[in-house]
């Protein structure tokens, strides 16, 4: 896991992870007295929840449990400093029209995550 930045808002620890195949996903560490701790996002308690894609990813990393969200939808494109070489002749081809997430517009988005995340 290749962690770019980690930060905390709002109380809530926060980490920016940039995955080889071109994108970036935001994580949030949901505490143990949090309503959503141990929820999955299938659950309607995360409907309310605005966040770029949706919340994608409910599950532990390590000991800890996380809640977050991927930057690799319809409209979003790969970073192609991210992509690692194995991979390069392909995503050249493919998926370079659209936004590409970076890492301070992804902190931007787990701010704004972590705000609702408080009201819950």
């Amino acid at each position: 896991m290749n962690i770019e930045s980690s930060n905390t808002y709002n109380d809530f620890e926060t980490m920016v992870v940039a995955v080889e195949s071109g994108h970036r996903c935001g994580y949030v560490k949901i505490p143990k007295d949090h309503n959503l701790y141990e929820l999955y996002y299938e659950d309607p308690q995360f409907e309310s929840i605005t966040v770029h894609g949706g919340v994608t990813f409910t599950d532990r990393i390590e000991d800890d449990w996380f809640i977050g969200f991927d930057c690799i939808h319809g409209g979003d494109a790969v970073d192609l400093t991210l992509v690692k070489d194995s991979l390069k002749e392909f995503y050249t081809k493919h998926q370079l029209e659209g936004l590409v997430w970076t890492q301070p517009m992804v902190e931007t988005e787990l701010e704004k995550l972590t705000e609702q995340l408080k009201e819950k």
